[in-house]
């Protein structure tokens, strides 16, 4: 008799289980929900190059329709899950339907957060959403936010929109994403291509008046036609009872993607794990990181016993400019410092003798080397291992 497995949310995390799990030629039924009208994707083009045009539609999805076909896996649009009941196994839709599952994944990724001031805020979040920006006409555009969605979709349109402010409360551009020294230089070139940035900015309220979007701030109004919200994400863990399941900012697992809940995994951006260097709860959001997840609950459920061994790296594209991240990398523990023209840049960073991160910016050979030390030892790279790399 298969068993089921049942995968709530269609992102990268579940791309993976469903390769690994088809890979291992496993006896399982495979449900996908997913509250989108539209099969799995990927996710950082739209800020980037289907943003700006060089990606078209049809490329930026995981799977063809024969695949999931041909893997008997079922997938259910617009079907939000209302209710996940660990302890009866069974989910519940908002429509009262109920399906029962031996093993369950919540890859439900984040949600976008907004500010009370604003009347209707805009995000950029989905395919929809990068749809209906690119067929918006737009003069003035305002972006809430100088983060790495905020800056990267200001760089992919400042081609094509003729005034673009972006207003941060912060004193800096990627305040908390980034070195900065690292986000001084991307914040120069984006200036330089006719951006404008707003610094230490309080935004008291967003309306929309005679089809013009009016934004104010602490001590000056904008007339725009259009504004975008990027302020962020966090998990919505409504889904589950938490006598049931424990959470804190995500849903909380050990170093197998299990939950509290026997038979209950989370991946991706929904999920909190200990960092292996100092071991508190952290919400990672990187690629590299849920495709990880992925594989390892989908090995784990196959009953081939697999733990969390790989280090989580991200990238983002601003313009010419390309910053790739690995690990962890808050500033107290900078380590090293390696500039090789004004606009190549690397920060390395350590945490008791051992390197735990670093920051390279139009370096990619940089970024190779050091991912390779980190993929091949993992937590156990220690700072002297790395001087003859450079």
């Amino acid at each position: 008799m298969r068993k089921e497995i049942i995968i709530v949310g269609f992102g990268h995390g579940t791309d993976a289980v469903i390769s690994t799990l088809t890979r291992e030629h496993s006896n399982y039924s495979i449900k996908i929900f997913t509250q989108e009208a539209l099969p799995g994707y990927h996710k950082p083009p739209l800020s980037k190059e289907f943003l700006s045009g060089s990606l078209s539609k049809e490329r930026i999805f995981f799977r063809n329709p024969e695949f999931l076909k041909k893997h008997k896996i079922e997938v259910f649009l617009s079907c939000p899950v209302k209710k996940i009941h660990a302890n009866t196994k069974h989910i519940e839709l908002s429509n009262g339907d109920k399906h029962p599952f031996d093993a369950l994944i919540i890859a439900t990724g984040s949600v976008p957060r907004t500010l009370d001031s604003i009347q209707n805020p805009y995000h950029l979040h989905n395919l929809n959403d990068a749809e209906l920006l690119k067929k918006k006409k737009i003069n003035k555009l305002g972006i809430i936010g100088a983060g790495f969605i905020g800056m990267e979709a200001a760089s992919s349109l400042a081609h094509s929109v003729k005034e673009i402010k972006i207003f941060e409360r912060a004193s800096r551009a990627l305040e908390s994403a980034c070195h900065a020294d690292i986000a001084n230089i991307l914040t120069k070139s984006l200036v330089t291509s006719g951006v404008q940035i707003e610094l230490n900015c309080l935004i008291e309220s967003v309306k929309e008046a005679d089809k013009k979007t009016i934004l104010k701030t602490s001590d000056q109004t904008y007339e725009l036609d259009h504004v975008l919200t990027c302020i962020g994400n966090y998990t919505d863990t409504s889904i589950v009872d938490t006598a049931e399941i424990n959470i804190n900012r995500g849903f909380m697992i050990n170093n197998f993607c299990e939950t509290s809940a026997k038979d209950i995994y989370a991946i991706g951006d929904c999920s909190e794990y200990q960092n292996p260097f100092n071991q508190r709860y952290e919400v990672t959001t990187s690629i590299s990181h849920a495709t990880h997840q992925g594989q390892i609950a989908a090995r784990n459920i196959l009953g081939i016993e697999s733990k969390m061994n790989k280090i989580p790296w991200f990238w983002s594209n601003q313009g010419n400019h390309r910053l790739q991240m690995m690990g962890y990398t808050q500033s107290e523990n900078e380590f090293k410092s390696i500039k090789t023209n004004e606009d190549s840049l690397t920060k390395i960073y350590s945490h008791k003798s051992r390197v735990i991160g670093f920051q390279s910016l139009n370096n990619p050979i940089h970024f190779a080397k050091l991912k390779k030390v980190m993929d091949e030892h993992y937590t156990n790279v220690e700072t002297i291992k790395i001087e003859h790399l450079f």
